[in-house]
């Protein structure tokens, strides 16, 4: 069976690493299969899919969606100049996704798939070529549309909403997720399987340090993961002479967060960028998520599989993905994010252990790599 897959976007954020796992788990489970990536640009996402010999080719292909940020910055001179800019913008993305469909056309028939498998609610491409070639598709939702605190805004509902009925099977990696789509968009055909992680090839051996607690918040820094509060928070904790913890933040901020945040942290907290996917989980010993309405959560399962605990907001996808004192704990407000910290602070080493076998365990049961392609292959046999 061939599958021609369609990334949105050449990154390797959380969509894009969800992607290369599900294909190293099919080859894995499967090596007659023949697999090809099509990707806008070549990196940083040609590189990581060539040192995972997965195949790929590089034609570009734009977004039919709009950032709300950028939106919001047009409206705020006058609705008349975010409409120009709203058509413009739209016409563009249009008029060059037309003119390299041929370049889709002619390569989608050289590979011949079976199925077209479209990685993202953001990109078209896939979803336009499928139709053209009369090819079986699956549509992966990896993101909620039209929500304020998310940004990403549909520019054609219309067309969107054409092509998810004409969608043989969407598949979601929350029930939230699918339940806010079913709501927007309509009941359709689809599955929820959560997003699969690559293990490190050892199990996990935390080393914890009771005297000093290490907490971590990962991912891109933006007010949908609120990241922000949580380092509010742990300031407060210094001033407040707790200095048995820290927060180590790991992600891409702008220079307006950088200078906020140079501004304002307290010693126990300490800036890392993005580092290599593993090397994240050696800074912390708990995971802070505060992000809300998020559609799965996949530094949650890499935390787990790493043997850390996850605190997590109360919101979105994560009340699916955590169970309290097995692999993690939930809170509803910065109060009980407080007092989780204060508990957690005086854990100790036995207790940390026990938590964090456990969260290992539970990440081996749900996110497990070969369990999710075995799911998804399963799907793709019985629309075939």
């Amino acid at each position: 069976m061939r599958i021609l897959f369609y990334a949105h976007s050449s990154t390797l954020y959380g969509a894009n690493r969800s992607l290369i796992d599900l294909i190293l788990g099919l080859k894995k489970l499967n090596n007659g299969l023949d697999l090809c990536v099509i990707i806008p640009e070549n990196e940083p996402l040609g590189s990581e899919l060539k040192n995972n010999h997965i195949k790929f080719k590089v034609i570009s292909h734009f977004n039919w969606f709009y950032n709300k940020d950028i939106g919001e910055k047009w409206k705020s001179i006058s609705k008349f100049h975010f409409r120009i800019w709203f058509l413009k913008n739209k016409l563009i993305k249009k008029s060059k996704n037309y003119l390299n469909l041929n370049y889709h056309l002619k390569f989608a028939k050289k590979f011949n798939p079976d199925l077209i498998y479209v990685n993202s609610s953001l990109n078209p491409m896939g979803l336009i070529v499928a139709e053209r070639l009369g090819i079986k598709n699956i549509w992966h939702h990896r993101e909620t549309v039209n929500e304020p605190i998310y940004g990403f805004y549909m520019e054609n509902l219309k067309d969107f909403n054409l092509q998810y009925e004409r969608t043989n099977l969407h598949l979601f990696p929350s029930g939230f997720l699918s339940k806010l789509y079913e709501k927007s968009f309509g009941k359709v055909v689809s599955k929820i399987i959560f997003n699969g992680v690559v293990p490190d090839n050892s199990k996990p051996i935390r080393v914890f340090n009771p005297k000093i607690i290490r907490f971590g918040i990962v991912g891109r820094i933006n007010n949908q993961k609120q990241q922000k509060k949580v380092i509010e928070l742990f300031n407060k904790f210094y001033l407040l002479n707790k200095s048995t913890v820290e927060l180590h933040v790991i992600g891409a901020g702008d220079n307006k967060f950088l200078d906020w945040f140079y501004q304002t942290k307290s010693k126990n907290i300490f800036y890392h960028e993005f580092l290599d996917r593993y090397a994240i989980y050696d800074k912390f010993d708990f995971l802070i998520s505060n992000a809300s309405n998020e559609a799965f959560g996949r530094t949650i399962a890499e935390a787990n599989y790493n043997g850390i605990p996850v605190i997590a907001r109360n919101s979105g996808a994560f009340p699916e993905l955590l169970t309290s004192n097995v692999n993690g704990f939930l809170f509803n407000d910065y109060k009980e994010l407080t007092n989780c910290i204060q508990n957690l602070s005086h854990y100790t080493s036995q207790q940390y252990q026990d938590l964090s076998k456990r969260s290992y365990l539970h990440a081996k049961e749900h996110f497990n790599y070969i369990n999710v392609a075995h799911k998804v292959i399963s799907e793709i046999k019985n629309i075939n």
